[in-house]
Formats: C-alpha cells, sequence, structure tokens
C-alpha cells in the first residue's frame, strides 16, 4: 500500500494523541473503581456533565478509534485502495475475508469460553426432579410459587424444607389451613423467602409471632423489586394491614436486567424497567416465554445434568453459542446497545436508582389503594469485605414516597459475618433472620404503637 504525500506531521501526532487519550480515559473509566481511582460519582465528567463511567468510556473506545483511522488514513493511500476494491472480483474476496475471519474470531472465542468456563449448574440432579419444582411458570412475571407444594430441596450445600399452602405463600408444614385475616404480607426474593432456613426461623414468621398477628411470606426465590410488587398488586384483595417488602442490593440490577439470574443456557425474560423517552416503564416479557423457556431448560438438565452424563466439547460449544446468543445479542438488538454481559451483569447507579423510583412509586400506590403500612427491609450486601453500605439517595427515595424504611445496616455491621449467612450457601442465617424480626418489630410498635400493631 502506497504511504500518502504532503500530509503535515501535525496530523499524525494529532491522531496519535487521540489514541493514547482515548485508550487512557477508558482504561481508568472501566477499572477506575476496582483499582481505587474513584467511583462513577467521583469523575469529573459525570460531576460537569451527568456522564455516568461506562458512558465515558464508551465515548472514549470512539474517539480512540477516531484517532487510529485519521492516523492510517494520513499514512496510507486508501483512496486508491477503495478504487481497487470496486472491481467485482476484489471486492467479492475482501467480502469474503471479512465474513471468514469474523467466522474464525466468534468459533475460537466460543471454543474458549466452553473449554474453559462450561455451562453447569451447581444444584445436585434431584434439585430439578419435577416434585421438587417450587415454582411454576406465569406469562406475566415469569414464575410464580407453586400452590400446595411440599418437598425437601437439596442444593448440594443446604437442605430446605418448603411447603406453601393454596395462595403459594410458604407455610410451616403441608396442609395448612387459611387464616380468615391476614395482618401482614412480605413479598422479596430468596433471603425473605428463607433458603436454607425452616420457614418457622424466617423473620416473616418471626415477626408475626413477636406482634401476635397473622403474617404470610409471598417471597419467591430470584425476583428482583418489580417483580415483587408485581406479584404484591396479586395479593391485595387480601387487604393486609402491614406490606413488607425485603429489599436486598442486586434488587436493582435485577430491575433491568432482560435475563433472571439463572444458571443455564436459555433467557428466562422477567418484567424489567426500561425508558422510553427518558420515563421508566415496565416491558413485560413475551407471550408464552416463561412457558416455552421452562421447557427448554426441562430438556438441558435432562441432557447436561443427568446422573452418569459426561459432557462432550461440542454440546458445551452449543450450549455456550445459545447462551450468548440469548443473553448479550438479543438483548442488544431489543434495546440497540448492549446493555449486560451476561445474566450477572450490574448497571449505572443513576439507572437503578432511577429504576428504583418505580418500583417504590408501585408499592406506594399499591399499600394507599387498601391503606396498609408499606415497609422496606433494607438488608445490605453483607457478602462485601468492608463496611456495609446504603446509597443515600435510597433512603431519600423511601422517604419521598412515605415508605417505612427498616435499615440493617447498624445490626448487621454489629455482628460477626459468619454470623449473618449461611456458610458455603450465602444466605440469610436463622440468626439474622431473627434479628430482621426483631428490628421491624421495634419499628413498628414505635410508629403504630402495641396496641395498634396487634
Amino acid at each position: 500500500m502506497s504511504r500518502v504525500r504532503n500530509v503535515p506531521p501535525a496530523v499524525r501526532l494529532v491522531a496519535l494523541a487521540l489514541v493514547l487519550l482515548g485508550l487512557a480515559v477508558a482504561f481508568i473509566a472501566y477499572f477506575g473503581p476496582y483499582v481505587g481511582l474513584g467511583r462513577n460519582e467521583d469523575f469529573v465528567a459525570y460531576r460537569l456533565l451527568g456522564l455516568p463511567r461506562r458512558r465515558l468510556a464508551d465515548l472514549a473506545i470512539w474517539t480512540a478509534g477516531a484517532g487510529a483511522m485519521l492516523f492510517l488514513f494520513a499514512r496510507f493511500d486508501f483512496p486508491g485502495l477503495l478504487r481497487r476494491s470496486l472491481r467485482p472480483r476484489v471486492a467479492a474476496f475482501l467480502v469474503l475475508m471479512v465474513v471468514l475471519s469474523a467466522t474464525v474470531a466468534v468459533s475460537g472465542f466460543l471454543v474458549y469460553q466452553a473449554a474453559t468456563k462450561p455451562l453447569r449448574n451447581p444444584h445436585k440432579i434431584s434439585f430439578f426432579a419435577e416434585e421438587n419444582l417450587w415454582a411454576v411458570p406465569d406469562p406475566e412475571l415469569a414464575w410464580v410459587p407453586k400452590p400446595n407444594f411440599n418437598a425437601t430441596l437439596d442444593t448440594g450445600v443446604v437442605v430446605t424444607p418448603v411447603s406453601s399452602n393454596a395462595l403459594g405463600a410458604r407455610v410451616n408444614a403441608p396442609g395448612a389451613v387459611l387464616p380468615t385475616e391476614i395482618d401482614v404480607i412480605t413479598v422479596g426474593s430468596s433471603n425473605s423467602w428463607g433458603q436454607g432456613v425452616r420457614n418457622e426461623e424466617t423473620f416473616s414468621t418471626r415477626l408475626g409471632a413477636m406482634l401476635g398477628v397473622e403474617a404470610m411470606n409471598f417471597s419467591a426465590p430470584g425476583y428482583g423489586g418489580l417483580q415483587s410488587v408485581m406479584f404484591l398488586r396479586r395479593l391485595l384483595r387480601l387487604r393486609p394491614k402491614i406490606i413488607i417488602y425485603s429489599f436486598f442490593p442486586d434488587h436493582l440490577n435485577r430491575n433491568l436486567r432482560p435475563c433472571a439470574a439463572m444458571h443455564g443456557p436459555f433467557c428466562l425474560a422477567p418484567p424489567r424497567v426500561r425508558f422510553e423517552g427518558g420515563a421508566p416503564s415496565i416491558k413485560y416479557p413475551p407471550p408464552h416465554a416463561a412457558e416455552r423457556t421452562n421447557r427448554r431448560m426441562r430438556s438441558w438438565e435432562r441432557e447436561a445434568l443427568s446422573d452418569g452424563f459426561k459432557p462432550s466439547l461440542w454440546s458445551d460449544i452449543k450450549y455456550t453459542a445459545i447462551s450468548y446468543y440469548e443473553h448479550v445479542l438479543v438483548p442488544a438488538i431489543d434495546d440497540r446497545r448492549i446493555r449486560t454481559l451476561g445474566i450477572f451483569g450490574t448497571f449505572e447507579e443513576d439507572e437503578k436508582l432511577r429504576a428504583n423510583e418505580l418500583v417504590f412509586s408501585l408499592l406506594k400506590s399499591a399499600a394507599g389503594s387498601i391503606g396498609a403500612l408499606p415497609v422496606v427491609v433494607y438488608t445490605p450486601d453483607y457478602l462485601v469485605t468492608g463496611p456495609m453500605t446504603m446509597p443515600p439517595e435510597f433512603a431519600a427515595q423511601a422517604k419521598r414516597h412515605g415508605l417505612v424504611l427498616v435499615s440493617m445496616l447498624e445490626r448487621f455491621n454489629a455482628m460477626r459475618r459468619e454470623d449473618i449467612s449461611i456458610p458455603g450457601d450465602g444466605h440469610l442465617s436463622a440468626a439474622s433472620h431473627r434479628a430482621i424480626a426483631e428490628e421491624v418489630a421495634h419499628v413498628l410498635r414505635a410508629r403504630i404503637g402495641a396496641g395498634a400493631a396487634k
């Protein structure tokens, strides 16, 4: 390729400067929080322009790319190459080379991922037996707790005896009679549901005993805040006096993820928050998506998790390709940009809090429609190595919507980390459930009085 003449050296210097500046800013923006260079709100672009660090990183990458293109155009005779490439045979050859290169690159990536990180489910195969499936597909919420369920769930780490009543609420034993009046309803995810503990040890049941009222636990493993509140709206006919939403920090991500956090190659699409024209709205799953994904998951579990199964590289490559297609490519096309890499992707703080604003608004509206007291239990991320914290804006949001906030920050920071969660599992221990019940009971008695609480 011939070189371009009469191009000022300053143009090449500017191009190199753009490349180096873009790469440096992208590195700092992407990896800064992980190497002690600052949080999202510490970056100048965020303070001056409201530009989150990932958007800043994207802009920096485009700047570096533009600098690289400028450098190449200033150094080589691309117009001459373009004229030659317009010949049919040359153009066909270039297209073929691009397609082959992309195919080889994608295939190599999938083979590497399948060989080094094959899809495996950490649970025992008995966990997926039909009689042990505690949830059923739901067209709106993706899944809901199965009514009249009774089994002992063994994940391989913890054993959880689970029974539910005709409404799907977790109860102490099968055949529990529905009370004529329900005073307290709890919604949330696996922590409030009580994975690894008996139902009588969950904070919902303990709280009912402490206050002398009827309490029911409608939490469901895997739920985020949006699913919890949407499920709550179906329960308003029970007319509880107190509604408790048990919050965990990952709910902020689950409110936005296009795929539920489940171990498998298929994307189970839950309802999630989207921003259309800047305003948050609910995007519902496609019709029949939950039932279709459920059937495909059962097939994969029988094939890849059956007793005596010996995985092959080919099957690992196939399911790895399916996983990237469903968890990355499809959501990227749907949102017109790549928003999350995999099922455990995270989002920007401002985006998460804007979505949580919608969740709190729905919670306030649901409670207000029946005159119930809405309570939010803040369970901090106790798996972090440093001190547990709570975003200041979270408390401000709860106050704006008139929600009673019960923070477990002080109580959990005073406990030993090994006492907070179940060893090897990570879910709340029986001691933590007891602590939450005590804190909630204390706040309710102080707010509405012991007599009114009963």
